[in-house]
């Protein structure tokens, strides 16, 4: 299957030499493309801003504008779109100075042939590809450092300000002093838990990371993460539930990393569950799936926060914003594991009645046929 032709906008005034690019680009070894022409500026601004352009080239001597002027108004009106620009002989100097400013390459008209043509345009949308993959790479760099040295401020600061003041001997209630150290201990305990989330992201993030998988039975899991975290249910009146199939659930997964999303999804539902609750969790199968659900019966998530669940550092914020905030990490590495698994994740909310997380795990091994599982 070839690809899809690529589309040039021309902006050039002279006849003559928008029917020689034409035809260059027709002789093009390589690519198709596609070529719109317009003689002035403004109609190729206007070009820019209603349809969609791989590349422009660009006669920097128009009847509505002239110079390094004509280059940096197209920059202005589609950055992410590489441009060439072309010149005559004299140009020379102007021609840098456009590639000093942004333009992808530049082009002498009297010095072209099909080949130079094509591999210019094509080099250059190729150039443009990686500046703006490196531009990204930097902005979620920089994203990602401030949303960590947010989440460590937080907890740090408070940490020590209990302990300074415990230190300081400023604090004589045994009551007020149990408090602090209680307040402290949390601290610690959520730095600790960020430390850790950090470092299982960086594990799934890497090209490196591989799964040890084998026979895992989900049902069996699912009761030895429900009996793990039993204790965290038990502080606030909470029964953790499962339904599964009568017969064994089997699939083929790494056992220490499914356990994961477990617990991530599991402590979630807890920390958003009513007091004297329950949450359910369910395996059962779809087709050559196996399919786990837990459902808690919390205030849900509100509309506006949807789209950004499996994101990192994910908090629900407003009225919904739980107590005792967790890394924001844990959903995203829900989601990070699943997908290692070839699998699927998502969620169902209802705003004010609770939440239903799901996920699928590919290549299931029965004991008994998937229609007497069912049934």
């Amino acid at each position: 299957m070839s690809d899809p032709p690529l589309h040039v906008l021309l902006i050039e005034d002279n006849p003559g030499d928008v029917l020689l690019i034409r035809e260059y680009l027709r002789d093009a070894h390589g690519r198709e493309y596609e070529v719109r022409s317009v003689d002035r500026l403004a109609d190729g601004l206007t070009h820019l801003a209603e349809s969609q352009v791989d590349a422009v080239l660009l006669d920097l001597s128009l009847p509505d504008s002239r110079g390094i002027e004509t280059f940096e108004r197209v920059q202005a009106e589609a950055p992410a779109v590489p441009t060439v620009v072309l010149t005559g002989l004299d140009d020379h100097s102007l021609a840098l100075h456009a590639v000093q400013s942004g333009a992808q390459d530049y082009l002498v008209k009297d010095e072209l042939t099909p080949g130079l043509l094509g591999r210019a345009l094509r080099y250059a949308i190729e150039r443009q590809q990686l500046r703006l993959a490196a531009s990204e790479l930097a902005r979620m760099k920089e994203d990602f450092v401030a949303n960590v040295s947010h989440q460590l401020r937080t907890p740090v600061h408070s940490l020590q300000g209990f302990l300074n003041l415990l230190m300081d001997g400023k604090v004589d209630d045994p009551a007020v002093r149990r408090e602090f150290l209680t307040r402290a201990s949390e601290d610690a305990a959520r730095l600790a838990a960020l430390t850790d989330d950090l470092l299982k992201m960086s594990r799934l993030e890497s090209p490196r990371f591989q799964l040890d998988s084998g026979r895992v039975d989900l049902g069996a899991l699912v009761d030895a993460t429900n009996e793990l975290l039993e204790p965290l249910a038990a502080e606030r009146n909470i029964a953790l539930l499962h339904s599964a199939p009568d017969t064994a659930l089997v699939v083929k997964a790494d056992e220490h990393w499914l356990q994961q999303v477990l617990i991530n999804l599991i402590e979630n539902a807890i920390k958003f569950s009513p007091e004297g609750g329950s949450i359910n969790v369910a395996t059962t199968t779809s087709e050559s799936d196996a399919v786990v659900t837990v459902a808690d019966r919390g205030p849900g998530i509100p509309a506006h926060s949807t789209s950004s669940v499996f994101e990192k550092f994910f908090q629900v914020e407003g009225p919904h914003k739980r107590a005792g905030r967790g890394t924001g990490l844990g959903l995203y590495i829900c989601k990070q594991i699943v997908e290692a698994h070839g699998g699927t994740i998502g969620f169902s909310s209802n705003e004010g009645n609770g939440s239903m997380f799901y996920f699928s795990i590919p290549a299931i091994e029965l004991t008994e046929p998937v229609a007497e599982l069912i049934s």
